[in-house]
């Protein structure tokens, strides 16, 4: 169990006499008097959640900051109604109204940067997992609980996440930062992050929105490394032999779990008319993992029993890193006629993860390929296969999941008053996983 304590410091500059400045001048004269009013996407139109015939929940970016959440798994711990399973940064599966994705190619709730669909990936080890995005610089979260095939696709079966940025502010030159410092207790250290954004005017129909983030995380577990011939074989039931934690060892590698997170976001947007805007983004993000976060134990899977020293028990001194690299280039474009908005959101993305493991004691041991079911010593003088990686050490078992979509979705959304209203739309989607 990790116990975090957190430090933050943020500082935010706009132009005297600007909008933005204006605006923000009003907001505090009237802070206290009226609740602040959201404005969501849900349905696809602009509304309010009390507005809104659906069980939605919106986070707005001063909740977001209020409460201090520093990442989306965080902030997924404070809304009802939705479950998630995760073994570390960008490798989170959400769970909404007992639907899960544990078979299929597609996963049952979708998850939505802005416009566009990151879908996960058709079959991984690691489950129908998304991107884990950084939280600065955003507009709203909204979460949509129960079926939302209609409007957001087959893979919104149990709800759908929308995660929405900031959009560039015209006539607007705005800075802002932030500094989060934290110590994680129970093994941990001290963890640093770092979030800009500038908004940038150029001229009086363009304007500029450039965001970046830098996360770096102690891990909180060690990797205990047994000393060479320390531990000869597994048991030949597969349970851990006696003695098998109090072995000598080589080495105790201290938060071996350790992260981070580097991200940068750029969008551009161009109103040439009142009625038209278009809109080019591009976001990049990098997650990197020393070892995953788990904690090796002993016995049955239904009676399993923990050590006195939690961590990661290896024969060889190989780390298990986990990589994610996501980079995403999206067109949004909307032009509002006399009757009718219409939308064209077409998105291209790419994701490429890859998990280490060290093989060792699935290619020796009881159940390994040179045991054939009893009990197989893993040093080579001894007959074993040695170490088996990942690395220099040997092969080991690494996965690689390469990802990429393209994505249009083309939507006509009546904007006339009066108690009927209707919306149509195209979408394509073409995933290669």
């Amino acid at each position: 169990m990790k116990h975090k304590s957190i430090l933050v410091t943020s500082v935010a500059l706009a132009v005297a006499g600007s909008p933005w400045a204006a605006a923000a001048a009003a907001a505090a004269a009237d802070q206290g008097t009226d609740l602040e009013e959201v404005v969501i996407t849900a349905t696809k139109r602009e509304s309010t959640v009390q507005d809104t015939p659906i069980s939605v929940t919106a986070i707005s970016a001063a909740d977001i900051a209020n409460k201090g959440l520093t990442d989306f798994n965080s902030l997924a711990q404070t809304v009802p109604g939705i479950a998630m399973r995760t073994s570390g940064p960008g490798q989170t599966e959400f769970e909404m109204r007992g639907l899960n994705s544990a078979g299929g190619n597609a996963s049952v709730v979708g998850f939505y940067l802005d416009e566009t669909a990151l879908s996960s990936p058709a079959s991984a080890q690691l489950g129908k997992i998304v991107i884990d995005p950084n939280l600065y610089d955003l507009n709203r979260v909204e979460i949509l609980r129960g079926p939302q095939g209609t409007l957001y696709g087959s893979s919104s079966m149990g709800g759908t996440v929308k995660v929405v940025p900031n959009a560039p502010q015209l006539g607007v030159y705005a800075v802002s930062g932030e500094t989060v410092v934290s110590v994680t207790g129970s093994g941990g250290g001290t963890n640093f992050t770092q979030n800009g954004m500038v908004n940038l005017p150029l001229g009086t129909e363009v304007a500029l929105r450039l965001v970046g983030s830098s996360d770096s995380e102690s891990g909180w577990l060690n990797r205990y490394v047994f000393a060479d011939g320390a531990v000869p074989t597994d048991g030949a039931t597969g349970a851990r032999p006696p003695g098998f934690y109090t072995a000598p060892l080589a080495e105790i590698a201290s938060q071996a779990n350790a992260s981070s997170l580097d991200s940068f976001r750029a969008s551009l947007l161009w109103r040439p008319v009142d009625e038209l805007s278009i809109t080019p983004a591009f976001m990049w993000q990098h997650t990197h993992q020393d070892g995953p976060n788990a904690v090796d134990v002993n016995g049955a899977p239904s009676h399993p029993q923990v050590p006195a020293a939690q961590g990661h028990w290896e024969i060889y001194d190989t780390p298990e890193p986990q990589d994610d690299r996501f980079t995403l280039g999206s067109l949004k474009i909307e032009w509002q006629t006399e009757h009718m908005l219409i939308t064209s959101a077409t998105g291209d993305w790419t994701r490429r993860t890859l998990v280490s493991q060290d093989g060792t004691e699935e290619n020796d041991g009881p159940s390994g390929l040179g045991s054939l079911g009893t009990a197989s010593p893993y040093d080579t003088s001894a007959g074993g296969l040695g170490p088996t990686g990942p690395g220099p050490s040997g092969p080991g078992v690494q996965e690689r999941d390469a990802t990429q979509q393209f994505s249009e979705e083309l939507r006509l959304t009546s904007t006339d008053k009066g108690p009927f209203q209707w919306q149509a739309g195209y979408y394509f989607q073409r995933l290669k996983s």
